[in-house]
């Protein structure tokens, strides 16, 4: 504890309730309930962007078993024909999804569920732990492996510190920015 950045606080009482009680659900437990559940999301998120990174080299591709996103509706189907539903993910209409895991996610069928199941397993992870969180139990939802960029703007010019391009999109809600910008850039 002496050791413990003093500006850490809901670690440092974590690590005060565990001292005490030595029991880890009493050092969650004292943890903030919003930092919690913003904790429970990210882990959800890294497993959703583990999938996405397996899914990496084949984002525009709906294969047997996907649920995939409707573009216009947000709805969700389950691609039973791919030849059937390519040419709709081609246009963009429709993209391939990936699992939010919650308790209520329904998991893909063929290859894309073995990669979610994969996932899970690899963290030793079971839907049903989503409902044992008690005021932080998630439902999971599912959510597009791809989205596009709109009102893209590029331009380049030079300041103080050297010549530099401007890169300016909006993505829709949900949507990081600095994916695409690792994606564009190749660069981590």
């Amino acid at each position: 504890m002496n050791r413990w950045p003093r500006h850490y606080a809901n670690e440092r009482r974590a690590l005060a309730a565990f001292k005490r009680k030595k029991r880890p659900a009493q050092a969650i437990g004292a943890i903030d309930k919003r930092m919690r559940r913003l904790y429970v999301s990210a882990f959800q998120s890294r497993m959703f962007n583990e999938i996405l990174a397996r899914r990496m080299d084949s984002l525009g591709c709906v294969l047997k078993g996907d649920f995939a996103s409707k573009r216009d509706t947000g709805g969700v189907f389950l691609v039973e024909d791919p030849a059937l539903e390519q040419p709709r993910a081609d246009a963009f209409e429709i993209s391939p999804t990936g699992a939010i895991f919650g308790y209520r996610t329904n998991i893909a069928g063929g290859v894309p569920g073995q990669i979610e199941r994969e996932v899970l397993d690899a963290h030793g992870i079971a839907l049903e732990d989503f409902r044992n969180l008690g005021p932080l139990r998630s439902k999971g939802a599912r959510r597009p492996l791809r989205f596009p960029l709109g009102e893209m703007d590029v331009s380049a010019g030079r300041d103080e510190r050297g010549e530099f391009v401007r890169l300016r999109f909006t993505a829709p809600s949900g949507c990081y920015a600095t994916i695409a910008l690792r994606e564009i850039m190749k660069n981590d």
